[in-house]
């Protein structure tokens, strides 16, 4: 199966498992899986991307490292350590 086959159908298994499990009130996207695939799919189309997995994973933080590319821990190792250590110990101070 070629990649872009692939896609819609992971990103629409992505959204459904971001939905379930939440009451309506806090749900990203909408109150129903149908109404989040929909609010994923206008973001894609739209190419805001941020939103986009802003939409999937609420709890995460967007963290842009400056001068970064696709080969973050040999580009910039030291903020990459830590941005994973400031992440490790705010997860540690939730739980």
């Amino acid at each position: 199966m070629r990649l872009r086959h692939a896609m819609p159908m992971l990103l629409a298994a992505l959204l459904l498992g971001a939905c379930h499990g939440k009451d309506e009130a806090a749900q990203a996207g909408g109150s129903t899986p149908q109404a989040a695939l929909q609010a994923s799919l206008d973001l894609f189309r739209a190419g805001d991307f941020d939103r986009l997995w802003k939409q999937a994973l609420p709890d995460c933080t967007l963290q842009i490292v400056a001068g970064g590319g696709h080969f973050l821990d040999l580009e910039a190792p030291e903020r990459l350590a830590e941005l994973a250590t400031g992440a490790a110990t705010a997860a540690a101070g939730r739980e």
